[in-house]
């Protein structure tokens, strides 16, 4: 994740230098990572969800008591 926002300040301040428009696309490039960063969280969280379900769903379903 840091990747991704180190990624999206670095190239938007190097368009940024190359075009005189600072910090516009350091901004929105940024922001482009933190929106990436976000939908990895997401993926992840959703993915975490559907194990635990998974887990969930095996234990009730083995031998009846949880354990």
């Amino acid at each position: 994740m840091v990747v991704a926002l180190g990624a999206g300040y670095w190239i938007g301040s190097r368009i940024d230098r190359h075009f005189h428009t600072s910090p516009w696309f350091t901004i929105l490039l940024f922001l482009a990572g933190v929106g990436a960063c976000i939908k990895a969280m997401v993926r992840v969280a959703r993915q975490y969800q559907k194990e635990n379900a998974e887990e969930d769903e095996r234990r009730r379903s083995g031998n009846g008591d949880g354990t």
